[in-house]
């Protein structure tokens, strides 16, 4: 699996399966988002995107889409639930635990 290394990998969201003894071929296709420095003048309601630094996560370090999202799942799960899945990250398990 080939994921951010400040992202928590959801497993459903990527992945091909490949059974023990076979072998595979993949093709991988990069994706960079670039923009330029005069987008962050612009305000970010009309932007609609934020910069890693504008947003900060309650359990996630660095601010990525993925994470934002992934993040609202556990909140939402946390809430409901009183339970978070386990590919979630330490910060929240340890939060589960705490309450």
């Amino acid at each position: 699996m080939l994921h951010s290394p400040v992202e928590t990998p959801k497993i459903s969201s990527f992945g091909s399966l490949v059974s023990p003894g076979r072998e595979t071929s993949l093709e991988i296709h990069p994706t960079v988002g670039m923009a330029t420095p005069t987008l962050a003048e612009i305000e970010k309601e009309k932007r609609q995107c934020v910069y890693s630094a504008e947003k900060q996560l309650r359990f996630y370090r660095t601010y990525t889409q993925r994470n934002c999202i992934l993040e609202c799942e556990a909140n939402f799960t946390l809430t409901f639930c009183q339970c978070v899945m386990y590919y979630m990250p330490s910060t929240i398990l340890l939060n589960v635990l705490l309450h």
